[in-house]
């Protein structure tokens, strides 16, 4: 399978699990509430926060190792290369020095865990064990995203998730409880780390190293600092996307983080779409650029780029026509901000994406400390301005805040430092996102005015507001592009299917 076709097929397929997950998930929240009651249902979600917190004590390594990977891929022109099996070696090492790191700060919360009560402390704990047991075997899924198997790690990501989500609610049905959500949690990671272990031992035996060995301290040194900086990039982006609902319930109270959720659901669920194009690419850059083939791989950033934002305007778009009647189709038109709130959102979406992009740009390039300096700055000076804002504004405070930071911040460096990574100009990387600028802000006006116009209160207007939506941005957006960067790269993916859909080719 080609490069393209190998990320087309992580992004489809990665794009189809958020879709399942999005409207299962919408259906299993008052269905868990009904079957498990409020108190349950709280004690999991301040589970799932722990183990987010506890993720943080990978110190980036698995973070970092694809992108390594690449490298080696890129260097060597072939996967299987003593090159590609040091690289494997030394991250294999480094996560042998956390496992202590890993099983300490477990017990400690697990000891923090056996204190709140009898009903609750024995599955949490189940789940804080199964965490550690399989912490090591995430070195696998890092190995074959950095081998570009993304069409594999889709269909595996969209396997466990199935059997995870059936197992769970069956269980619940059972009259399992919190042990429900416990044992399909633990059952759908097993079911990942192993075949992922499988496919790698099966496919690539070659490129692992072998278990005497193990390079030692000096080796592994400057693998974990370069995965140190990831490290606190991932910090960082818990401060910009986790601290608005802390910021708003700390001032305003309970009922305003309820509202704010609300309103900002459908972004929150649909920004992970655009991000899967850079995601889904970061290995294919890296390995590029340690291949030294600098002009491709220009073409390449700047095409991923508008597929991005091409995406991230669509989102955009859709929150605009449709956020205020989804909401009150959903939990009721009183759990609805406002449209200044949701044009403040739409546009925080659009920045953020694009920022994302030059971030992904970088750190495939090897800038993952300045990129995570840049972040940290970013992160604080939203969590500031939000301070400031909230009081002054209100709910609206914390995107206010976060807008004017990647303003101020993040965007202007990003871009700079990507100028200079790709001796481009950035002037002439702003250039290339004009024909997609002028018509997401067009068109994103349009769907802004529409709710003024009507909004739609059933389950069949939202869908037809969305149809409607979607047909008129990328008709406009393919005609608008049709001579950018992007073009080259959906032209040829289109171009087999022509022969076959003469009504598309006179078209």
């Amino acid at each position: 399978m080609t490069r393209t076709g190998r990320f087309l097929g992580g992004v489809t397929l990665g794009s189809l699990q958020l879709v399942l997950a999005t409207a299962v998930g919408l259906w299993m929240t008052p269905f868990l509430l009904r079957r498990l009651g409020s108190e349950t249902l709280g004690f999991w979600l301040v589970a799932q926060q722990l183990l987010g917190y506890l993720m943080l004590m990978d110190f980036g390594v698995t973070a970092v190792l694809p992108r390594e990977t690449a490298y080696a891929v890129g260097r060597a022109g072939a996967a299987d290369t003593g090159d590609l099996a040091g690289v494997i070696a030394r991250a294999r090492r480094a996560i042998t020095f956390q496992i202590p790191i890993v099983i300490a700060a477990t017990l400690l919360v697990g000891a923090w865990i056996a204190t709140r009560g009898a009903g609750t402390a024995a599955p949490l704990l189940l789940v804080l064990a199964g965490f550690a047991l399989l912490f090591p075997l995430r070195l696998y899924q890092s190995v074959l995203q950095g081998l570009q198997e993304l069409p594999f790690l889709g269909k595996l990501q969209i396997a466990s998730w199935i059997v995870m989500t059936g197992l769970t609610i069956a269980l619940v049905l059972a009259g399992a409880g919190l042990w429900a959500l416990v044992i399909g949690w633990v059952t759908g990671q097993a079911l990942t780390a192993a075949a992922a272990w499988l496919r790698v031992r099966q496919r690539h035996r070659r490129a692992w190293p072998a278990s005497h060995v193990k390079p030692g301290w000096t080796q592994v040194r400057p693998y974990l600092l370069n995965a140190a900086w990831v490290s606190v990039a991932q910090v960082a982006q818990v401060l910009l996307s986790g601290s608005d609902l802390l910021l708003v319930g700390g001032l305003l109270g309970a009922q305003s983080v309820v509202l704010y959720s609300c309103t900002s659901k459908v972004t929150t669920v649909l920004a992970n779409h655009p991000q899967l194009v850079m995601a889904s690419a970061t290995p294919a850059l890296s390995e590029l650029w340690a291949a030294g083939r600098r002009e491709r791989l220009v073409e390449l950033v700047t095409a991923l780029t508008l597929a991005m934002l091409v995406v991230s305007g669509l989102v955009a778009c859709l929150t605009l026509a449709l956020n205020e009647g989804f909401v009150a189709w959903w939990v009721g038109r009183q759990q609805f901000g406002g449209g200044t709130l949701t044009v403040l959102l739409a546009t925080q979406l659009v920045l953020r994406h694009w920022n994302i992009a030059l971030i992904y740009g970088l750190v495939a390039f090897g800038l993952e400390k300045r990129v995570s300096i840049t972040n940290l700055v970013d992160g604080a000076v939203s969590v500031v301005l939000g301070l400031l804002l909230i009081p002054a504004i209100g709910i609206a405070g914390p995107v206010v805040g976060s807008l004017v930071a990647v303003v101020v911040t993040s965007l202007p460096s990003n871009l700079f430092a990507l100028a200079a990574r790709t001796e481009v100009t950035p002037a002439s990387w702003v250039r290339g996102l004009l024909p997609w600028g002028w018509r997401v802000v067009v068109l994103g006006a349009a769907s802004a005015l529409l709710p003024l116009v009507w909004v739609p209160s059933t389950l069949t207007g939202l869908a037809v507001v969305a149809a409607t939506t979607s047909v008129i941005y990328l008709v406009t957006m393919a005609h608008g592009l049709r001579r950018s960067a992007l073009a080259p790269f959906v032209t040829a993916r289109l171009a087999p299917l022509l022969p076959r859909l003469t009504w598309l080719r006179a078209a």
